[in-house]
């Protein structure tokens, strides 16, 4: 199974345990993909280095040049390490940031009501 295939895979097993933010997460890059990509996404990702999902659809004009070299440093530590494990849990939020900011999403937070 691919890698793209057993994360999403795990995602939606962990999302129907009960457990929601995996399973928003599930649905969240479900739909994504969907929406932006042909059908054989998983093909193509799997074929490339494992940090090659992070650079779709990102506008650099958006980043920073401290969030480009963040980019590159994790994109680099995941590409040596095989998967998106080889990330600090601290590393993994950061890249998070940087890639919803890079594909123009509103990334700060909203106040409780």
């Amino acid at each position: 199974m691919p890698l793209f295939e057993a994360v999403l895979f795990g995602l939606g097993l962990k999302g129907a345990k009960g457990d929601h933010r995996p399973g928003s997460a599930f649905i969240k890059t479900v739909t994504d993909v969907q929406d932006i990509q042909p059908a054989n996404f998983p093909e193509q990702l799997s074929n490339s280095k494992p940090s090659a999902g992070f650079f779709i659809n990102l506008d650099a004009a958006l980043l920073s040049e401290d969030d480009m070299a963040d980019l590159s440093r994790l994109a680099k530590t995941v590409d040596l390490g095989g998967d998106i494990t080889a990330l600090k849990v601290s590393d993994f939020v950061r890249l998070q940031q940087i890639v919803n900011k890079g594909r123009g999403k509103d990334i700060t937070p909203h106040p409780l009501s």
